[in-house]
Protein backbone atom coordinates (compact mmCIF):
# COMPACT_ATOMS: atom_id res chain seq x y z
CA UNK A 1 0.00 0.00 0.00
CA UNK A 2 0.79 3.46 -0.83
CA UNK A 3 -0.03 7.24 0.34
CA UNK A 4 1.35 9.89 -1.19
CA UNK A 5 -0.16 13.53 -0.18
CA UNK A 6 0.74 15.85 -2.79
CA UNK A 7 -0.92 18.65 -0.66
CA UNK A 8 -3.65 19.17 2.26
CA UNK A 9 -6.16 18.68 -0.45
CA UNK A 10 -4.46 16.20 -2.78
CA UNK A 11 -3.47 12.89 -2.02
CA UNK A 12 -2.69 9.54 -4.23
CA UNK A 13 -3.10 6.29 -2.83
CA UNK A 14 -2.94 2.77 -4.84
CA UNK A 15 -2.35 -1.19 -3.43
CA UNK A 16 -0.70 -4.18 -4.48
CA UNK A 17 -1.77 -7.89 -3.21
CA UNK A 18 -1.60 -11.24 -3.45
CA UNK A 19 -3.76 -13.90 -2.13
CA UNK A 20 -5.51 -17.49 -1.78
CA UNK A 21 -8.21 -19.62 -1.07
CA UNK A 22 -7.90 -23.30 0.29
CA UNK A 23 -10.74 -25.82 -1.42
CA UNK A 24 -12.66 -25.97 1.66
CA UNK A 25 -13.57 -29.51 3.30
CA UNK A 26 -17.03 -29.84 2.03
CA UNK A 27 -15.63 -29.03 -1.55
CA UNK A 28 -13.22 -31.85 -1.26
CA UNK A 29 -15.57 -34.41 0.13
CA UNK A 30 -18.94 -33.79 -0.85
CA UNK A 31 -20.99 -36.49 -1.32
CA UNK A 32 -24.63 -36.17 -1.43
CA UNK A 33 -27.03 -37.56 -3.69
CA UNK A 34 -30.96 -36.65 -4.19
CA UNK A 35 -34.07 -37.58 -6.50
CA UNK A 36 -35.27 -34.94 -8.73
CA UNK A 37 -38.60 -34.99 -10.40
CA UNK A 38 -38.11 -33.86 -14.33
CA UNK A 39 -41.77 -34.26 -16.02
CA UNK A 40 -42.73 -36.50 -14.15
CA UNK A 41 -39.78 -38.50 -14.11
CA UNK A 42 -37.52 -39.44 -11.65
CA UNK A 43 -33.68 -38.34 -11.79
CA UNK A 44 -31.15 -38.91 -9.52
CA UNK A 45 -28.15 -36.17 -9.03
CA UNK A 46 -25.21 -36.92 -7.62
CA UNK A 47 -22.23 -34.71 -6.17
CA UNK A 48 -19.18 -36.32 -5.82
CA UNK A 49 -15.61 -35.88 -4.14
CA UNK A 50 -13.08 -35.57 -7.05
CA UNK A 51 -11.14 -38.26 -5.34
CA UNK A 52 -13.82 -40.84 -6.01
CA UNK A 53 -14.76 -43.13 -8.72
CA UNK A 54 -17.03 -41.40 -10.40
CA UNK A 55 -15.99 -38.57 -10.34
CA UNK A 56 -12.37 -39.75 -11.65
CA UNK A 57 -14.42 -41.42 -14.61
CA UNK A 58 -15.68 -37.92 -15.18
CA UNK A 59 -11.72 -36.74 -15.43
CA UNK A 60 -11.79 -34.63 -11.94
CA UNK A 61 -8.35 -33.27 -10.79
CA UNK A 62 -7.35 -32.41 -7.20
CA UNK A 63 -8.13 -29.49 -6.16
CA UNK A 64 -5.69 -26.66 -5.71
CA UNK A 65 -6.08 -23.36 -3.71
CA UNK A 66 -7.71 -20.57 -5.77
CA UNK A 67 -4.47 -17.64 -6.24
CA UNK A 68 -5.10 -13.61 -6.71
CA UNK A 69 -3.27 -10.63 -7.82
CA UNK A 70 -5.08 -7.42 -7.16
CA UNK A 71 -4.37 -3.84 -8.31
CA UNK A 72 -5.73 -0.36 -6.96
CA UNK A 73 -5.01 3.37 -7.80
CA UNK A 74 -7.03 6.18 -6.57
CA UNK A 75 -6.59 9.69 -5.22
CA UNK A 76 -8.24 11.82 -2.51
CA UNK A 77 -9.90 15.15 -2.95
CA UNK A 78 -10.61 17.32 -0.50
CA UNK A 79 -11.48 21.14 -1.43
CA UNK A 80 -13.15 22.03 1.45
CA UNK A 81 -13.83 21.48 4.80
CA UNK A 82 -16.64 18.59 5.35
CA UNK A 83 -16.49 17.87 1.54
CA UNK A 84 -14.60 15.29 0.53
CA UNK A 85 -13.90 13.12 -3.03
CA UNK A 86 -12.85 9.27 -3.40
CA UNK A 87 -12.16 7.64 -6.73
CA UNK A 88 -10.52 3.79 -6.84
CA UNK A 89 -9.84 1.89 -9.85
CA UNK A 90 -9.17 -1.72 -9.09
CA UNK A 91 -8.17 -5.16 -11.43
CA UNK A 92 -8.61 -8.55 -9.48
CA UNK A 93 -6.64 -11.57 -11.67
CA UNK A 94 -8.25 -14.64 -9.87
CA UNK A 95 -7.02 -18.06 -11.39
CA UNK A 96 -8.33 -21.81 -10.34
CA UNK A 97 -11.45 -20.32 -9.44
CA UNK A 98 -13.58 -22.85 -7.52
CA UNK A 99 -16.81 -23.70 -8.80
CA UNK A 100 -19.41 -27.01 -8.94
CA UNK A 101 -19.34 -28.74 -12.73
CA UNK A 102 -21.98 -28.62 -15.23
CA UNK A 103 -24.07 -31.54 -14.66
CA UNK A 104 -22.90 -34.49 -16.59
CA UNK A 105 -25.58 -37.10 -17.88
CA UNK A 106 -25.03 -41.10 -16.96
CA UNK A 107 -25.24 -43.21 -19.72
CA UNK A 108 -25.74 -47.54 -19.60
CA UNK A 109 -22.47 -47.00 -21.48
CA UNK A 110 -21.02 -45.41 -18.39
CA UNK A 111 -22.80 -48.31 -16.06
CA UNK A 112 -20.84 -50.85 -17.90
CA UNK A 113 -17.23 -48.91 -18.00
CA UNK A 114 -17.50 -48.05 -14.48
CA UNK A 115 -20.16 -49.93 -11.79
CA UNK A 116 -20.17 -47.00 -9.32
CA UNK A 117 -22.28 -45.04 -11.44
CA UNK A 118 -25.07 -47.51 -10.67
CA UNK A 119 -26.26 -45.35 -7.82
CA UNK A 120 -27.23 -42.57 -10.01
CA UNK A 121 -28.54 -44.67 -13.11
CA UNK A 122 -29.29 -43.91 -16.66
CA UNK A 123 -30.45 -40.59 -17.49
CA UNK A 124 -28.93 -39.70 -14.37
CA UNK A 125 -26.64 -36.73 -13.67
CA UNK A 126 -23.56 -36.05 -11.88
CA UNK A 127 -21.14 -33.17 -10.67
CA UNK A 128 -18.07 -32.12 -8.56
CA UNK A 129 -16.01 -29.38 -7.43
CA UNK A 130 -13.64 -28.10 -9.76
CA UNK A 131 -10.76 -25.27 -10.57
CA UNK A 132 -12.60 -24.44 -13.78
CA UNK A 133 -11.33 -21.20 -15.00
CA UNK A 134 -9.59 -17.88 -14.68
CA UNK A 135 -11.11 -14.72 -14.21
CA UNK A 136 -10.50 -10.77 -14.10
CA UNK A 137 -12.47 -8.38 -12.11
CA UNK A 138 -12.34 -4.36 -13.36
CA UNK A 139 -14.20 -1.67 -11.17
CA UNK A 140 -14.46 1.65 -10.07
CA UNK A 141 -15.44 3.11 -6.74
CA UNK A 142 -16.20 6.89 -6.39
CA UNK A 143 -17.40 8.21 -2.84
CA UNK A 144 -18.60 11.73 -2.82
CA UNK A 145 -19.50 13.10 0.74
CA UNK A 146 -20.07 15.61 2.88
CA UNK A 147 -20.73 17.07 6.70
CA UNK A 148 -21.94 20.31 8.02
CA UNK A 149 -23.33 21.51 11.07
CA UNK A 150 -27.08 22.67 10.69
CA UNK A 151 -29.75 23.92 12.84
CA UNK A 152 -27.92 23.29 16.00
CA UNK A 153 -27.10 19.63 14.92
CA UNK A 154 -25.16 17.49 12.46
CA UNK A 155 -26.34 16.92 8.65
CA UNK A 156 -24.17 14.35 6.35
CA UNK A 157 -24.89 12.97 3.23
CA UNK A 158 -22.60 10.80 1.05
CA UNK A 159 -23.39 9.33 -2.45
CA UNK A 160 -21.08 6.02 -3.15
CA UNK A 161 -21.17 4.49 -6.78
CA UNK A 162 -19.64 1.21 -8.09
CA UNK A 163 -18.88 -0.21 -11.66
CA UNK A 164 -17.61 -4.00 -11.63
CA UNK A 165 -17.78 -6.38 -14.44
CA UNK A 166 -15.48 -9.52 -13.96
CA UNK A 167 -14.87 -11.91 -16.93
CA UNK A 168 -13.72 -15.27 -17.92
CA UNK A 169 -10.09 -15.52 -18.95
CA UNK A 170 -9.68 -19.19 -19.26
CA UNK A 171 -11.36 -21.96 -18.92
CA UNK A 172 -11.66 -25.78 -18.79
CA UNK A 173 -14.18 -28.24 -20.47
CA UNK A 174 -16.10 -28.83 -16.59
CA UNK A 175 -18.29 -26.20 -17.22
CA UNK A 176 -20.85 -25.07 -19.28
CA UNK A 177 -21.63 -21.60 -21.21
CA UNK A 178 -23.76 -20.50 -18.96
CA UNK A 179 -22.08 -20.93 -16.47
CA UNK A 180 -18.95 -18.76 -17.96
CA UNK A 181 -21.68 -16.35 -19.21
CA UNK A 182 -22.89 -15.92 -15.88
CA UNK A 183 -19.92 -15.01 -14.24
CA UNK A 184 -20.25 -11.85 -16.39
CA UNK A 185 -23.58 -11.14 -16.52
CA UNK A 186 -25.44 -12.49 -12.97
CA UNK A 187 -24.57 -9.75 -11.08
CA UNK A 188 -25.20 -5.77 -11.84
CA UNK A 189 -22.70 -3.76 -13.35
CA UNK A 190 -23.35 -0.58 -11.76
CA UNK A 191 -24.45 -0.03 -7.97
CA UNK A 192 -25.10 3.53 -5.89
CA UNK A 193 -26.28 4.71 -3.03
CA UNK A 194 -27.33 8.10 -1.68
CA UNK A 195 -27.59 9.01 1.92
CA UNK A 196 -28.13 11.50 4.07
CA UNK A 197 -28.49 11.79 8.00
CA UNK A 198 -29.58 14.75 10.34
CA UNK A 199 -28.72 14.65 13.95
CA UNK A 200 -29.44 16.58 17.18
CA UNK A 201 -30.40 16.27 20.92
CA UNK A 202 -30.53 12.78 20.73
CA UNK A 203 -32.84 12.66 18.20
CA UNK A 204 -31.44 11.34 14.21
CA UNK A 205 -33.35 10.92 10.87
CA UNK A 206 -31.64 8.72 8.24
CA UNK A 207 -32.03 7.94 4.45
CA UNK A 208 -31.09 6.13 2.12
CA UNK A 209 -31.53 4.92 -1.36
CA UNK A 210 -29.81 2.12 -3.48
CA UNK A 211 -29.52 1.74 -6.98
CA UNK A 212 -29.36 -1.49 -8.96
CA UNK A 213 -28.25 -1.77 -12.80
CA UNK A 214 -29.95 -4.79 -14.93
CA UNK A 215 -28.76 -8.34 -14.59
CA UNK A 216 -28.83 -11.56 -16.46
CA UNK A 217 -29.21 -15.64 -15.34
CA UNK A 218 -28.53 -17.53 -17.42
CA UNK A 219 -30.11 -20.52 -17.04
CA UNK A 220 -31.65 -22.35 -20.12
CA UNK A 221 -29.05 -20.34 -21.77
CA UNK A 222 -28.86 -17.04 -23.12
CA UNK A 223 -31.31 -16.89 -19.99
CA UNK A 224 -33.61 -13.90 -18.97
CA UNK A 225 -32.41 -10.28 -18.05
CA UNK A 226 -34.13 -8.26 -15.15
CA UNK A 227 -34.17 -4.45 -15.31
CA UNK A 228 -32.53 -2.11 -12.60
CA UNK A 229 -33.91 -1.62 -9.16
CA UNK A 230 -33.87 0.55 -6.71
CA UNK A 231 -34.62 0.46 -3.15
CA UNK A 232 -35.21 3.12 -0.11
CA UNK A 233 -34.37 3.10 3.42
CA UNK A 234 -35.70 5.54 6.23
CA UNK A 235 -35.25 5.36 9.85
CA UNK A 236 -36.09 7.62 12.77
CA UNK A 237 -34.23 6.95 16.10
CA UNK A 238 -34.62 8.50 20.00
CA UNK A 239 -31.97 7.83 22.75
CA UNK A 240 -32.90 8.02 26.59
CA UNK A 241 -30.34 8.91 29.17
CA UNK A 242 -27.49 8.21 26.67
CA UNK A 243 -28.03 4.88 26.78
CA UNK A 244 -31.37 3.69 25.31
CA UNK A 245 -32.14 4.31 21.76
CA UNK A 246 -35.41 3.28 20.26
CA UNK A 247 -35.67 2.77 16.87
Amino acid sequence: NFLYRVSDAFSLRGTVGTGFHAPSPGQSNVQILTTNFVSGGQVQTGTYPVGSAVAQFFNAKALVPERSTNFGLGFILKPTTGLTFTVDAYSIKVTNRLTITKNFTVTQPNIDAQPALAAVGPGGVINYFANAYDTVTEGIDAVASYRTGLGGGNFNTSLAYNYNKSRVTRATSAVSPEQIAGVSTFAPKHRAILSAGFDMNGFALNARSNYYSSWQQTVDYPGQTFGSKITADLDVSYTLAEHYTLT
